[in-house]
């Protein structure tokens, strides 16, 4: 079965420079995802690029986002992977990423594929007015609330062991001596 065809696209990513916090911790390789932001007050048509932690690296560049939103959106290429491939590191110290983005109609026409982390999800109010708002589709590890420390579920677990000890001991001790 022949492919289809993909677009691959490499992008400077823009805004990098006021977000170093995320863009140090960027290496090459490192899965992207895209996520568009239509309430942008600058460009509706905005394009973030959102890292594995689910932090803001930047954007796409404003002049080629409406190229890449058109083609995954209007042309039925809806299918992407994109990664880290380069490492920039300017004149003031810091870290600009290079993003490669690879679009395709399906998911086997990709060089890789990477799972559904983020999207954006609309709500259209009662007044007609849409607001968005990026979801984290990461699984929540069930650590990830306060931490128990070992040692008091150990002490926990002991206690119910002699609750349990005690309840069938009291219980062998009605039926034995009646």
């Amino acid at each position: 079965m022949a492919k289809n065809k993909t677009y691959t696209y490499r992008y400077e990513v823009r805004g990098h420079f006021i977000r170093q916090d995320a863009c140090s911790e960027a290496h090459v390789d490192d899965p992207v995802w895209l996520v568009p932001e239509p309430d942008n007050e600058y460009d509706s048509l905005a394009v973030r690029f959102i890292n594995g932690s689910g932090g803001l690296l930047g954007y796409v560049p404003a002049e080629e986002n409406e190229e890449l939103l058109s083609k995954m959106m209007k042309k039925g290429y809806g299918k992407y992977c994109a990664k880290v491939v380069d490492l920039v590191y300017t004149g003031e110290g810091d870290i600009q990423p290079i993003v490669e983005v690879v679009i395709g109609k399906q998911e086997s026409d990709l060089p890789f594929q990477q799972e559904a982390r983020f999207q954006l999800h609309t709500t259209i109010q009662s007044s007609g007015r849409e607001t968005y708002e990026m979801r984290d589709l990461r699984e929540k590890s069930p650590s990830a609330g306060i931490p128990i420390p070992p040692l008091v579920i150990y002490v926990v677990m002991a206690i119910i062991f002699l609750v349990i000890l005690f309840a069938v001991g009291y219980v062998a001790k009605i039926i034995l001596f009646r």
